[in-house]
């Protein structure tokens, strides 16, 4: 049975996605990957992960979204000037002159 002091610095898998609202399969194969170390208790097959090791893969997580969405908004083109012509016939058939008979030419 687990103290009350390992009791704060543990967590189940189930205590996590209570919290952090990420589902159980996803933080269990962070787990199994490698990706988020587990602490085991003498020969029990059940695991727990420690508090700070999650909160420290949130924020590496959550540093890593942001920088991809910078670099998402940079390349992404900026707004049209609304000065500027406006671009017509970029999509196939769009331009395609129709005669006086309604068929295309």
């Amino acid at each position: 049975m687990l103290t009350n002091s390992l009791k704060t610095t543990l967590m189940t898998l189930r205590q996590i996605t209570e919290e952090s609202g990420v589902p159980y399969s996803s933080v269990r194969e962070l787990v199994l990957e490698g990706h988020l170390p587990r602490v085991t208790l003498g020969s029990s097959r059940r695991f727990w992960i420690r508090r700070s090791d999650w909160e420290r893969y949130l924020a590496r997580s959550t540093s890593l979204v942001r920088g991809l969405e910078a670099i998402d908004d940079a390349a992404r083109p900026s707004a049209p000037d609304a000065d500027a012509p406006a671009r017509v016939g970029t999509h196939a058939g769009v331009g395609t002159k129709v005669g006086t008979n309604g068929k295309s030419r």
